[in-house]
């Protein structure tokens, strides 16, 4: 994942198969980064009775 941030912190407007790739993994580990996100949040709810507001 800290491939996929590095990727997207260096723009070079010349390398479209580069941001391409970068998008693709990203997407390719959303679900993961989510689920990730969900329990932290379970795990702050619990812990501290503090609702995180947003959604999907």
């Amino acid at each position: 994942m800290r491939e996929i941030r590095n990727a997207f912190s260096h723009d070079y407007p010349e390398a479209e198969s580069k941001r391409a790739e970068a998008l693709n993994m990203a997407w390719a580990v959303a679900p993961e980064l989510i689920e990730i996100t969900e329990q932290f949040e379970a795990y702050v709810l619990k812990l501290h009775n503090i609702k995180l507001g947003g959604g999907h």
